[in-house]
């Protein structure tokens, strides 16, 4: 049965939800990110930006603000439909495919398609935040991360079928 149905994206490329589910966070191909009400199904945050693909997004644990990663190497901060900040990725000549976030925001996680695994430094806002620490393993693509209920474990899947279970010290 269905029990709600949100209209917004042409295609929708990632999904996160908010810590207590109560929030849903989409990004679409036209280059938009949308936080949901789930509650109501009314969109109650936008940002456009024509040419945009944000490939990967994660919500903050206070959803004060929400994360995401581009094709154009930039992790980007969005809050309250605005954009506001955005750090370039060390390696400008490749997309970011996705991101990660700890339950507690203290740990954050991105790669991208030439396989680095990038630890950033958070906060955001404070000196040194979006700092990019690399940790070289794949050779291809990554193409997805998460981490555990308990932020003790990242698991990240490259292209080429690596699956692999690092340990979060």
């Amino acid at each position: 049965e269905t029990v709600l149905t949100l209209k917004g994206h042409h295609e929708v490329i990632s999904l996160a939800w908010s810590t207590d589910d109560r929030y849903l966070v989409s990004s679409g191909k036209e280059g938009s990110v949308y936080e949901w009400d789930i509650m109501t199904g009314e969109r109650v945050n936008e940002l456009v930006q024509k040419g945009t693909r944000y490939k990967s997004i994660a919500v903050a644990s206070d959803q004060s603000y929400i994360a995401g990663v581009t094709q154009s190497a930039y992790l980007r901060e969005i809050s309250k439909s605005q954009l506001v900040r955005e750090f370039r990725s060390p390696d400008e000549n490749s997309a970011l495919t996705s991101i990660a976030f700890s339950r507690a925001d203290q740990i954050m996680f991105c790669a991208n398609d030439r396989g680095s695994l990038f630890n950033i430094k958070v906060p955001l806002y404070e000196h040194g935040g979006g700092s990019f620490v690399n940790n070289r393993f794949y050779h291809k693509s990554i193409n997805r991360l998460c981490m555990t209920h308990d932020d003790k474990i990242l698991i990240s899947v490259g292209d080429d079928g690596t699956l692999v279970f690092w340990t979060i010290t």
